[in-house]
């Protein structure tokens, strides 16, 4: 289908150089599969994670790894010139065992990790059972201890609101800290949310707490009447509300940390990978740690999927990363690019720093960044194809590619002179129309989704041999974005000028297009 746009006079041109979101390789060698790290320190071109989890930025620019096979923190400095070994062994073997010296000490599957504002380090010690308390950083010189701020190290996982070392959990996977030091951890295999105060004291905020691995659900409630299922990472929503990846349920939720109400803000419950309306199309497959901009954009590591979803207001997309392959290892799993041109192989942790997303690209053994478009998207655009060839006695289907699930969708043909062999002006996604009489048609199809109310018109010739069809837009924007194909232009929405600009050509430029190369006259 070609199509001719133009953009009229005072419109606005927006380049996809600025909008799109690039994926490419922050730091570690990738590498599917695991090896134990043998060295204390390496270069920061030459450095190899095993099971990176998650990735945070100290206040002068430095970056700390937590990585769950190798059971160590490590930090890069900020001049990014080297990767040094501050806690954990330096083979990678995992146990249980406080220290003085933090390379002595060991973990058992760490997987998430928090920093106060005097620079202690939480963390999620998974698989010993409770939250370990790393000293802060001041030098390469200076000895970080390690110690147990809350739970029973080393034991059976158990249920039990306590007192720092008193206090039992099953799994704890995710953290987050609030202003005031409090600490909330997303208790996995106990199904609940959990506060530490300050001074290590215990208690539940959200979920069942009953201590019973098998008491999960997916109530939204207050405090023990709420329920979750595998509750993994945490974010924040505002100063008094919780991100929580449910990964069990397949949902993203939310839990005031002063009333413990629970809210359900994404996610049907039904696993799978569905952009659309938060609430009653989109789904998640395994969503495992979420994070939230200035603009109150969530973006969410949806691991087994190997995508990188975004929740904006009601409205859920892919962010980046594609399904192919999901779960496996193939070198098509480490590819950097636009969208979801990308690849990656099981995301767990996701974070923000100076306006860039980090992603711990766990099954890649590496850390991903992705640049965050500096300018609003644009709404998807409803958009059709048309697949016909013979005369007027044949079924024509008008195809709509629109990558949001529709909620509704009108199609309207002037003249009238038409009759719907499949579905109706109002309810078909495909409609078949059978054209009565050879004309110039005005193909009008109107879109209602998640994005809001968009309309598309298109001029068809019908003839004894076939269909020409023009699209004459008055909007000027590109979608999707990123394209691997042909591409649609619409203006809405975008900054930069052009008086009585034309926009002459639509492009099929593969995996990269740069809009700034077009030619406008």
């Amino acid at each position: 289908m070609k199509k001719n746009l133009f953009l009229l006079s005072a419109a606005v041109f927006c380049s996809i150089a600025l909008m799109a979101q690039t994926v490419s390789k922050f730091n570690g060698i990738f590498k599917s599969g695991g090896w134990q790290f043998i060295q204390s320190s390496q270069t920061f071109a030459n450095a190899s994670y095993y099971g990176p989890q998650n990735i945070i930025f100290d206040k002068n620019g430095n970056g700390w790894v937590l990585e769950g096979m190798g059971s160590r923190l490590r930090i890069i400095d900020a001049g990014q010139t080297a990767v040094y070994l501050r806690a954990g062994n330096v083979s990678g073997t995992s146990g249980s065992l406080n220290n003085t010296a933090g390379s002595n000490a060991l973990f058992q599957n760490p997987t998430d990790f928090v920093m106060d504002t005097s620079g202690n380090f939480y963390i999620a010690d998974a698989g010993n059972n409770c939250i370990r308390k790393v000293s802060p950083y001041f030098t390469l010189g200076n000895v970080q201890s390690v110690t147990t701020f809350a739970g029973v190290m080393g034991a059976t996982g158990g249920y039990l609101d306590a007192t720092g070392t008193l206090a039992q959990f099953n799994a704890p996977t995710g953290l987050a800290i609030d202003n005031a030091g409090n600490i909330y951890v997303s208790d996995y295999n106990n199904h609940c949310i959990r506060k530490i105060t300050p001074s290590g004291a215990v208690s539940l905020l959200a979920g069942s707490g009953t201590g019973n691995p098998l008491a999960h659900g997916s109530i939204d409630s207050v405090g023990g009447y709420a329920s979750f299922y595998n509750p993994s990472g945490l974010g924040w929503f505002s100063t008094t509300e919780l991100l929580v990846a449910d990964l069990g349920n397949a949902k993203i939720r939310k839990v005031n940390i002063l009333t413990g109400r629970v809210t359900t803000i994404a996610g049907t419950g039904t696993p799978g990978n569905t952009d659309g309306d938060a609430l009653t199309q989109a789904k998640f497959s395994s969503p495992t740690d979420v994070v939230m901009d200035g603009n109150q954009n969530i973006y969410v590591t949806d691991g087994y999927s190997n995508l990188i979803r975004k929740i904006s207001g009601s409205c859920v997309t892919t962010f980046a990363g594609s399904e192919i392959n999901a779960g496996n290892a193939p070198a098509t799993d480490t590819a950097n690019g636009i969208g979801t041109n990308a690849r990656f192989n099981v995301p767990t942790g996701i974070s923000f720093y100076n306006g860039v997303l980090y992603v711990s690209d766990y099954g890649n053994n590496s850390i991903r960044k992705i640049t965050v478009p500096s300018l609003p998207q644009s709404s998807p655009i409803a958009k059709f194809s048309i697949i016909a060839s013979g005369s007027t006695n044949t079924a024509y289907n008008f195809i709509d590619s629109t990558v949001a699930t529709v909620n509704s969708r009108i199609w309207r043909f002037t003249p009238n002179t038409v009759t719907y062999v499949g579905g109706t002006d109002s309810t078909s996604a495909i409609a078949q129309i059978k054209f009565n009489v050879k004309a110039n048609y005005t193909v009008t199809l109107t879109d209602l989704n998640c994005w809001g109310k968009n309309t598309k018109t298109a001029t068809i010739n019908i003839l004894n041999t076939g269909v020409n069809e023009v699209n004459a837009d008055k909007y000027i924007s590109v979608y999707p974005n990123p394209t691997n194909g042909i591409f649609e232009i619409d203006i809405k929405g975008c900054w930069f000028h052009f008086n009585q600009a034309i926009i002459r050509k639509l492009f099929n430029l593969g995996k990269y297009v740069n809009l700034i190369k077009n030619q406008i006259t």
